[in-house]
């Protein structure tokens, strides 16, 4: 939270069932205010520059619809990018979107 220059008070856990590979689990963070969410959504960017958290991936909370759209989203993007090899493919407004690579 530091690296993003917030510090509201939160509850954090890691999810999911330890394995027998050193695998990352996620860790779910429970902030105390709505606000808080918001304002280290915009700063996340900056947690790119650090080269300690260079890896670090935020998502917001989605309901089950929500997933199951994004899951649509993500297989179109590698289907496309497969396809498609020579130009770059990224996700934007809820739909797929295709770039000529510079």
């Amino acid at each position: 939270m530091k690296t993003v220059g917030e510090k509201p008070k939160f509850e954090a856990c890691r999810i999911g069932m330890r394995g027998k590979k050193q695998t990352p689990r996620p860790v779910k963070v429970s902030l105390s205010c709505s606000d808080f969410v918001m304002q280290i959504f915009k700063k996340a960017r900056m947690l790119r520059d650090s080269e300690e958290y260079k890896q670090v991936f935020i998502c917001p909370d989605r309901t089950v619809e929500e997933r199951e759209v994004h899951r649509n989203l993500v297989n179109q993007l590698k289907s496309k990018r497969i396809a498609e090899p020579n130009k770059l493919h990224f996700i934007k407004g809820g739909h797929v979107l295709s770039a000529d690579k510079e």
